[in-house]
C-alpha cells in the first residue's frame, strides 16, 4: 500500500511550495523516515536549523499528514559529507 507524500520546497522568495507523489508506505520502511527531532539529533543542531533548513531548500521534508513531516535519512546522511582539503598538514 502507498500513501501520499507531500514534499515541501522553498523558492527563493520564500514563497514555500507542497509538491505530492505516491510513495512508500511509512509501515514498509519507517527507519528510512525520521522525524525533526531525529533529524537534529543526526546532525547534531537544533530542530530550530533543522526547520531553517527545510525552508532554504538544504533539507527535503515531506509531509504525510496534517502535522506528520518525516525527512528521508539517506538524505541526511548525504548531507553530512566530509569536506576535503587541499594542501592538508602544512
Amino acid at each position: 500500500m502507498c500513501s501520499l507524500l507531500l514534499s515541501i520546497t522553498c523558492g527563493t522568495l520564500g514563497a514555500v511550495a507542497i509538491h505530492t507523489r505516491k510513495g512508500p508506505d511509512m509501515n514498509s520502511n519507517s527507519d528510512d523516515w525520521i522525524s525533526i527531532a531525529e533529524t537534529a539529533q543526526v546532525m547534531k543542531v537544533s530542530t530550530k536549523t533543522v526547520r531553517r533548513y527545510i525552508a532554504q531548500g538544504r533539507i527535503t521534508a515531506h509531509r504525510m499528514g496534517p502535522r506528520f513531516i518525516r525527512i528521508d535519512r539517506a538524505e541526511i546522511e548525504r548531507t553530512l559529507r566530509p569536506i576535503t582539503t587541499i594542501g592538508a598538514g602544512r
